[in-house]
């Protein structure tokens, strides 16, 4: 909170967050079976 106005990072962090959360969906449906989580649920 430096001076940064919401504007400056919000969308960024959208986009970011959205791309975890499919790249999230993916490794699960690629590591459903072995039973495997590298990512906290």
């Amino acid at each position: 909170m430096g001076g940064w106005p919401d504007k400056a990072f919000t969308p960024h962090q959208a986009a970011s967050t959205d791309c975890r959360m499919r790249r999230n969906r993916i490794w699960r449906k690629k590591l459903s079976h072995q039973r495997i989580f590298p990512f906290p649920t």
